[in-house]
């Protein structure tokens, strides 16, 4: 078991006791939003088959990093510190003249001293419940999602796109097909196109309710 990489509004990482006893027997794990993967991290044993996809394209770059170059990676942190002025630099730099390796190190600063953990509209986060990240330590704190992240298929996909790839009768003889975590889809959007071989857990605002 890990935790999650980055901070992530919406993140489950306070619900995962609750929610990952629920998963019933299963081959392939997919979370077609992943944001934070609070539960793919944080499950005691990983799935045989694993998949994380999310629409940032920021954010699958890291996880892609953390999983290939975590040496690199953590190299760009040798010298760095927690401080709002540094912050600001960051935000400042324009990621399309950075390399694969610094734009995650950019993007997992900025996600980690953000207020709230958001995303976009960032502002420097302070708090007195806690420490600031210890940037010295990342390479301790993220050996065991590098473990973890072995393996795994990271896609940049539309969720259906993720979903209908992933979804498909293979994994029924094993253990009741693929499961499909984290989806948080609600409104409009349809699971109907899905083919539904395996169970579809959708999380609204936080709350744990599931649909199979």
């Amino acid at each position: 078991m890990s935790t999650p990489i980055v901070p992530w509004m919406g993140g489950k990482h306070r619900l995962a006791d609750r929610l990952i006893p629920l998963f019933p027997p299963h081959e392939c794990y997919v979370e077609v939003f992943a944001g934070g993967a609070a539960l793919y991290f944080m499950r005691p044993q990983a799935a045989p088959v694993a998949v994380l996809n999310d629409i940032n394209g920021d954010l699958v770059t890291l996880y892609r990093v953390a999983q290939n170059h975590l040496e690199e990676f953590v190299r760009q942190f040798k010298w760095a510190h927690s401080s709002r002025q540094v912050f600001e630099w960051q935000k400042m730099s324009r990621p399309e003249t950075l390399t694969y390796i610094q734009r995650a190190a950019r993007f997992f600063y900025l996600q980690h001293h953000a207020f709230a953990a958001k995303v976009t509209g960032q502002t420097f986060g302070t708090a007195t419940t806690g420490p600031a990240i210890n940037l010295l330590r990342i390479e301790e704190n993220l050996s065991a999602a590098w473990q973890r992240l072995s393996g795994t298929y990271v896609e940049n996909l539309p969720w259906l796109e993720c979903a209908e790839r992933y979804d498909r009768p293979p994994y029924l003889p094993l253990h009741g097909s693929a499961l499909l975590a984290d989806s948080r889809i609600w409104g409009g959007l349809s699971v109907r196109k899905l083919r539904a071989n395996g169970l579809f857990h959708a999380s609204v605002q936080g709350q744990g309710d599931g649909e199979h």
